[in-house]
């Protein structure tokens, strides 16, 4: 019996970790984008589909 809260505290322990990489993930990453944006600022997205007249 001692086994299985052996093994339980185990997955409670790998669960844990893999909440926290998460998290960490989505920290570290959020933190990137937001100075991706403020050194490279995105360009205006055409809200339409059309070729781009050309005057000639």
């Amino acid at each position: 019996m001692d086994w299985l809260f052996f093994a339980g505290g185990i997955l409670i322990l790998l669960t844990a970790i893999f909440a926290v990489g998460r998290l960490w993930f989505h920290f570290v990453d959020g933190v990137l984008e937001r100075i991706k944006n403020r050194l490279f600022p995105p360009k205006p997205v055409n809200w339409h589909t059309l070729p781009e007249d050309k005057d000639d």
